[in-house]
């Protein structure tokens, strides 16, 4: 297995990382829009545009609509609208998003165990370089 390609390699870890994140959301009934909404709100109360500005990044899927997602959440008592209109996590919320990011945190050290933090580094750091030259281009 290891005569194979970097791409072969990025391709299978970025399956296997998205597969063991997906499941760990699952077990919750979230998904992947639910953890970004969450997730950014814990950082700041937003407005709805730049909530979805923010989470752009992380989704493959449009985001030009996350109402639904935002409903679920604040159905689920995590999310409310403030009075000066931006989105803001619960008491209820904030905690979820701390035992998650406990999990998301446990799931990242599983992925890089045995990996000191200079080669996790490195490689960091060569994976971006071969992105700027793709870029580039």
């Amino acid at each position: 297995m290891a005569g194979r390609s970097s791409r072969y390699w990025l391709q299978h870890l970025d399956r296997l990382i998205d597969g063991g994140f997906d499941r760990m959301l699952e077990g919750r009934g979230l998904t992947r829009r639910h953890w970004q909404i969450v997730h950014s709100l814990n950082q700041e109360p937003l407005s709805v545009q730049d909530l979805e500005t923010r989470v752009a990044p992380f989704l493959a899927d449009d985001v030009s609509d996350l109402a639904p997602d935002i409903d679920e959440l604040r159905e689920r008592g995590w999310v409310v609208s403030r009075t000066d209109g931006r989105l803001a996590l619960t008491d209820k919320g904030e905690s979820v998003h701390d035992e998650l990011w406990q999990e998301v945190q446990d799931h990242r050290a599983r992925v890089t165990q045995d990996i000191s933090a200079e080669e996790y580094q490195a490689t960091v750091d060569v994976l971006s370089r071969m992105a700027g030259n793709e870029e580039r281009r």
